[in-house]
C-alpha cells in the first residue's frame, strides 16, 4: 500500500533523501519472522542482561548472498543504562556467535543501531535452506538497564530482507562510487560507473536545444554556477548549436521512469548528456551533475537513471516559535533543498501570516503577502512549492488571544475555535482565501487540527450538537466545512489526525468519524520521536482517504 509523502520537520522530513542502502532496499523481498518468534502486541517486559529470545526467520530455497535481519524491535528498557551490546547466536541459546554489535553507551543510540539491517548471509548453511528457516537467539549485554523485544505484528514487524540480484549489483556500484569519492544525494535509482572520466575545460559549453524554455535556461545557469563553485570554471551556455565533443548537452526524453521528474544522465568519452522527462527532471539531472564535478573539474564516466520514490518530498518549517522570516535566508533554504531534489516546504504558522482583512494579525517580521509572493515565485524556479499551514481548529491561542476575535473562542478558551459560531466560518473562509492568494503555486492548504480535544465541544451550542451527533459528528462537521473551503479554491486539504484526548470519547476522532468525513483530503499522520511503525496509516488507507502522508522525523531545533 502506498503512502503518498513522507514529511520531516524543522519541527518535523517528507522523504526522497537517501543513501545507497535506501536505494537498494526497493529491490528487496521482506520475509516476516515465523513462530516461535514472539507474536502479538506490546513487548516482552524487562529482560536482564544476558537473557535470550528465540526468533525464527524464513530461509529461501536458494541461499541468498545477503540476508539482512531487521531487529529494530530490540530496544533498551529504560534507555538510561551506560552500556548496551547486541549478540546473535544461531541454533541455540549457547550456540555459535554470528554477530557481536558495537558497545553503545546510550540507550537511544543503541535502539537506532539495532534498527540498521544486520547481514548474516555468510552464516547461513545449506541445511537452513532445506529446512526453510534458521533460529537466531537474540541476547544483549547491558549495564545499568535491562532490555526488551517488541513482539512481531503487522505494525511493528520482525523479519529479514533478501536483496535481489539487481539490488546487490546496485550496492556493488555504490561501494565502487564510495571508493572513488563519488557521492550523490539522494542516491540514484540506477547507477552504473565506468572506468574513465571527462575533464571540463574553459572550452566546455552547456548546450541547450533551440528555442529552450525559461525553465531549461534556469537549470543550465544554476548548474553553471554550481560548477563554478566546485572547480572555478565558468562555462558558457549556448542555445540551438551543434554540441562538440566534451560539451554538456541538455534535452528531454519520455523514455524515463518518474514522468516529469525522472531523468537520465550519461557521461562518456563523447561528453555529458542530460535528459529530463520534463522541466523538473532536467533540473534534477543538472543537480546530480553538479554533485559529480570534482575540484579538478573531472566528471566520472557514469550512466544514471533516476526518478523519485515519492511524489512529494520536503520539510515542514516551524516559524511559530518567535522566528522572523528573512527572505534571503528562506531563498537559501529553497536552494539547498532543491539541490537534493526536495520539492516542498510546508510552513507551520500560528499567528505568523499577515492578512488584509485582519491587519492586527501576524507577528512583526513574519510572513506578509509580499514576502509570500516573492518566495513563492523564487521557489517556482526551483520546482518547489510552499505549502501554508494555518491552525483552524486547535492550537489557535496565538490568533484567538486577540480581543477582536474573542467571540470565536470555544467557551472562552482561545486554544480552540468554536465550530458552531457562524463568525468562525466567515473568518476561516477569509484567511484561507488570502493564503491561497499569497501562495499561488501550492496544491495544498494544511489546516492543522491536532491537539484540540481537551477544549472541544464545550460551549452550550456545541454541547447541544454533541448530544445529537456525538463528538465524532461535531468533529466531522468542522473538518468537512474546512475541506469545502479549500476545495472550492482548487486545493487539497491536509490535516493532522486526532490522537489521544481526555476521554475515550474525545480520542482518535479521525478514525471514529471516518464514515462521516469527506475523503478527498489527506491525513498527515504524526507521532513524536520517530517511531518504528505508524499503525494508523493502513487504517486511513483502508478508509479510503485520497492519500496518506507520514511525518517520520519529528525534531525541533
Amino acid at each position: 500500500m502506498r503512502c503518498g509523502a513522507p514529511f520531516a520537520s524543522l519541527l518535523v522530513l517528507f522523504l526522497w533523501l537517501g543513501t545507497a542502502a535506501q536505494a537498494v532496499a526497493q529491490d528487496e523481498e521482506f520475509l516476516a519472522a515465523i513462530e516461535p518468534t514472539p507474536m502479538g502486541d506490546g513487548h516482552l517486559g524487562l529482560l536482564e542482561s544476558g537473557a535470550t529470545v528465540q526468533v525464527r526467520f524464513p530461509v529461501p530455497k536458494a541461499l541468498p548472498e545477503q540476508y539482512l535481519l531487521e531487529l529494530g524491535n530490540v530496544v533498551g528498557f529504560s534507555g538510561r543504562g551506560t552500556s548496551y551490546r547486541l549478540i546473535l547466536r544461531r541454533d541455540a541459546p549457547d550456540g555459535l556467535v554470528i554477530y557481536e554489535g558495537p558497545v553503545v553507551a546510550n540507550g537511544d543510540q543503541w535502539n537506532a543501531t539495532n534498527a540498521q539491517p544486520i547481514d548474516i548471509g555468510k552464516s547461513l548453511r545449506a541445511e537452513d535452506a532445506a529446512r526453510g528457516y534458521v533460529d537466531i537467539y537474540l541476547s544483549a549485554i547491558v549495564e545499568g538497564d535491562g532490555w526488551t523485544v517488541y513482539r512481531h505484528n503487522a505494525g511493528r514487524p520482525i523479519g529479514v530482507r533478501v536483496p535481489t540480484a539487481e539490488s546487490i549489483e546496485a550496492a556493488r556500484q555504490a561501494r565502487m562510487a564510495a571508493e572513488r569519492g563519488i557521492a550523490v544525494i539522494p542516491w540514484p535509482q540506477k547507477l552504473s560507473l565506468g572506468a574513465g572520466e571527462v575533464k571540463l575545460t574553459p572550452r566546455t559549453r552547456i548546450v541547450l536545444p533551440a528555442r529552450a524554455t525559461e525553465a531549461a535556461r534556469f537549470a543550465a545557469s544554476d548548474m553553471a554556477e554550481q560548477i563554478a563553485e566546485a572547480c572555478g570554471l565558468k562555462l558558457a551556455i549556448s542555445e540551438g548549436v551543434r554540441a562538440a565533443r566534451g560539451d554538456i548537452r541538455l534535452g528531454y526524453t519520455k523514455a524515463v521512469q518518474g514522468g516529469e521528474e525522472g531523468y537520465r544522465l550519461i557521461v562518456d568519452e563523447q561528453g555529458v548528456q542530460l535528459l529530463g522527462g520534463g522541466e523538473a527532471g532536467l533540473f534534477y539531472a543538472a543537480q546530480t551533475l553538479a554533485q559529480l564535478v570534482t575540484r579538478r573539474g573531472m566528471v566520472p564516466h557514469v550512466s544514471i537513471e533516476d526518478w523519485p520514490a515519492y511524489p512529494l518530498r520536503g520539510i515542514q518549517y516551524d516559524v511559530a516559535r518567535g522566528q522572523t522570516v528573512n527572505v534571503e535566508w528562506w531563498k537559501r533554504i529553497i536552494r539547498a533543498l532543491a539541490r537534493y531534489k526536495l520539492n516542498a516546504i510546508m510552513i507551520y504558522g500560528e499567528n505568523d501570516y499577515r492578512f488584509r482583512a485582519y491587519p492586527f494579525l501576524g507577528r512583526e517580521g513574519t510572513f506578509t503577502p509580499e514576502k509570500a509572493a516573492e518566495l513563492s515565485a523564487y521557489a517556482r524556479a526551483y520546482h518547489l512549492q510552499l505549502i501554508p499551514q494555518f491552525e483552524a481548529l486547535g492550537h489557535a491561542a496565538a490568533v484567538l488571544s486577540h480581543d477582536e476575535l474573542k467571540s470565536l473562542r470555544e467557551a472562552g478558551d482561545p486554544w480552540v475555535f468554536c465550530t458552531s459560531n457562524p463568525a468562525t466560518w466567515e473568518f476561516l473562509d477569509t484567511v484561507i482565501g488570502e493564503l491561497c492568494e499569497q501562495f499561488p503555486d501550492s496544491k495544498y492548504v494544511h489546516v492543522g487540527a491536532d491537539e484540540f480535544e481537551f477544549s472541544f465541544g464545550k460551549c452550550a451550542e456545541c454541547r447541544a450538537k454533541v448530544e445529537r451527533v456525538g463528538y465524532a459528528g461535531l468533529y466531522a462537521e468542522h473538518m468537512n466545512r474546512l475541506n469545502e473551503l479549500i476545495r472550492k479554491r482548487g486545493r487539497t486539504m491536509l490535516f493532522w489526525p486526532s490522537h489521544g484526548g481526555p476521554t475515550p470519547e474525545l480520542s482518535y476522532l479521525t478514525l471514529k468519524a471516518a464514515d462521516l468525513l469527506q475523503r478527498d483530503c489527506i491525513p498527515t499522520e504524526w507521532i513524536y520521536h520517530g517511531p518504528a511503525a505508524y499503525p494508523e496509516i493502513e487504517q486511513y488507507q483502508a478508509l479510503g482517504f485520497k492519500d496518506v502522508w507520514a511525518s517520520p522525523a519529528v525534531v525541533c531545533f
